[in-house]
C-alpha cells in the first residue's frame, strides 16, 4: 500500500441556492511532502469545523480503486487525485481493510481510523449532481476520516502501512453498511465490538446510539 497524492485546498467559494459558501473542497495535489499536525495538513483549508476538521478528523482518505467506479457510474473521465476531497488518495486499500481504531503508518506520521465520511452539499454542488451524497452513500465507497497519534510528513509515494490493529477488529465497510444501506443479520456483534473501540469517536458513538440504542 502507499499514498499515491497528498491533497490539499485553498479557500474557495460554491454559489449554493443562490448564496455564495465558502468550501475547502477543491483538494489538490501537492508537490513534495507536506507537514501533518494534530489538527490536518499544513497548507489545507478547513472552512466548517462543525462537519470537518478538528482532531477525530484531521485526514481523510479516499481509495484510488474507487476512481473507476465513478468514472463508469457517472459517465465521466477525467477525476483527479483529491477530486472528492481527500487528503490522502491510497493504493492498495478501501473500507474493507480497515477498521475503526486502527493505527496506520503513513510516511513519518501515525494515524488512526475513526468514522467514515458523509458526503454534504458542497460534493453535489462541485460534481453538479444533487443526488450524488446519496449515490455515493448508497455505494458505500465513503472513504475514512483519521486522527493524527503522530504529527509527520506525507508525500506521494510515502508508504502506507497498518501499524497497529485494532482488537475489535469491526471493519469500516460493515458501519457504513449498518448505517447508510440497511443492517443483517448479525450485526448486532459488529455494534457491541464497535461499543469496545477505546478511540471511539463522539460522533459515531452518538449515531449508532440514536439509531440502535447501543451504549
Amino acid at each position: 500500500m502507499k499514498v499515491l497524492s497528498v491533497n490539499i485546498a485553498r479557500p474557495a467559494e460554491i454559489d449554493f441556492r443562490g448564496q455564495k459558501v465558502k468550501t475547502g473542497i477543491f483538494k489538490e495535489p501537492a508537490p513534495g511532502g507536506v507537514r501533518l499536525g494534530l489538527r490536518g495538513f499544513e497548507g489545507d483549508v478547513q472552512v466548517d469545523r462543525r462537519y470537518h476538521g478538528g482532531p477525530h478528523q484531521a485526514a481523510y482518505l479516499y481509495s484510488a480503486a474507487h476512481y473507476p467506479y465513478w468514472h463508469e457510474r457517472l459517465n465521466r473521465s477525467g477525476f483527479t487525485p483529491g477530486f472528492f476531497g481527500e487528503n490522502l488518495t491510497v493504493d492498495g486499500i478501501d473500507e474493507s481493510a480497515i477498521h475503526i481504531g486502527d493505527i496506520f503508518r503513513a510516511g513519518t506520521a501515525l494515524i488512526q481510523a475513526t468514522e467514515p465520511r458523509q458526503p454534504c452539499f458542497k460534493m453535489a454542488t462541485k460534481i453538479g449532481l444533487a443526488s450524488f451524497p446519496k449515490l455515493m452513500l448508497e455505494s458505500g465507497k465513503l472513504g475514512c476520516y483519521f486522527r493524527v497519534i503522530r504529527e509527520g510528513e506525507v508525500s506521494a509515494g510515502s508508504p502506507f502501512e497498518l501499524d497497529t490493529p485494532d482488537p475489535n477488529r469491526v471493519r469500516l465497510s460493515d458501519i457504513i453498511r449498518i448505517l447508510f444501506i440497511g443492517i443483517e443479520d448479525g450485526d448486532e456483534t459488529v455494534l457491541e465490538n464497535l461499543a469496545g473501540v477505546e478511540s471511539l469517536t463522539p460522533s459515531l458513538h452518538g449515531m449508532i446510539r440514536q439509531r440502535f440504542g447501543v451504549e
